[in-house]
């Protein structure tokens, strides 16, 4: 399955979200880490749900999602739209990571509009810490045999698999 995955898939590495769960089913069991660097450098913070439903009483770490009906959210949201001009909030709400914790979708803005370099060095932060949870809670899905729900559960609330555009 994994070659078969290899030969027909354009890129040469599975990305995001969607990508890494086909390619998993594929038998792919290591990958490497480019996506958040591809998803920083186009100004971009992860955002997906992280803490999904696992089982009918208790969901894996992470953080934004909410336990019931999940909303529809982007997978990834562009910094420098004007509309994060005036956004004191976190780039996700819960997020554990430096980023999170000491600055807002306002001020990582204004890094992005003045093109300072500490932009990119904060949203690395975010992304990696955002993606190596989404790996964590993959591995615990399949450590607890609940792989299928899970990504039931984080498909139903991510319909938009790619990156905005620049």
């Amino acid at each position: 399955h994994t070659r078969t995955y290899v030969k027909t898939n354009t890129k040469q590495h599975p990305c995001n979200a969607a990508e890494v769960l086909t390619a998993v089913e594929c038998g792919m069991d290591v990958f490497d880490g480019c996506y958040p660097y591809t998803v920083t450098g186009s100004g971009c913070a992860l955002t997906f749900p992280l803490q999904q439903l696992l089982s009918t009483d208790e969901p894996v770490g992470g953080q934004g999602g909410k336990r019931g009906k999940s909303q529809e959210q982007p997978l990834a949201m562009q910094l420098s739209e004007e509309r994060f001009a005036d956004d004191l909030d976190p780039l996700v709400a819960g997020c554990v990571c430096y980023t999170c914790q000491n600055h807002s979708r306002a001020y990582l803005h204004h890094l992005l509009d003045t093109k300072e370099m500490l932009a990119e060095v904060l949203l690395m932060i975010h992304n990696l810490t955002h993606y190596l949870q989404f790996f964590a809670n993959l591995r615990e899905s399949l450590k607890r045999g609940v792989y299928e729900q899970w990504k039931l559960s984080l498909c139903q609330s991510n319909h938009n698999y790619s990156v905005p555009a620049q």
